[in-house]
């Protein structure tokens, strides 16, 4: 009882001291941590590769209409099966193409808690934007 007391009590308590300063004060490694430049992302890149995919998807999506049309249902039945197409698809592929590459500067559901981060993030973003446009 006294090795308890006396030894193992304080070891632990100085153990969990430095696991906490490691994991709530220095955030090595933690989601406030700049991107290494590995992560970085060409945006524009990655916007024009996703607007391309888009306008395949946008396509498919009236085919899928124009078969429903086709199948004789209704013009506002095959208008309905041509935004869930669509909807389903645009996700589909941001999901596949887009938000992986955009987790690796800032993971999903996290806030860039330093300046630099959210600085890349902006980078990201309107670089994605540019390449949307085609630029």
């Amino acid at each position: 009882m006294k090795f308890i007391r006396e030894i193992l009590t304080p070891f632990l308590l100085i153990l969990l001291t430095g696991i906490v300063v490691y994991d709530h004060v220095l955030e090595w490694g933690g989601p406030g941590t700049p991107p290494s430049p590995d992560a970085r992302v060409d945006g524009r890149k990655l916007g024009r590769g996703y607007a391309a995919a888009l306008a395949d998807t946008y396509a498919d999506a009236w085919d899928a209409g124009a078969t429903a049309l086709e199948q004789g249902k209704s013009v506002a039945a095959a208008q309905k099966t041509l935004v869930e197409t669509w909807k389903r698809a645009r996700a589909s592929v941001f999901g596949t193409q887009v938000a992986p590459a955009m987790a690796r500067v800032l993971p999903e559901g996290h806030e860039p808690g330093d300046p630099a981060v959210r600085a890349a993030v902006v980078k990201l973003w309107k670089d994605f934007a540019r390449g949307l446009r085609g630029k």
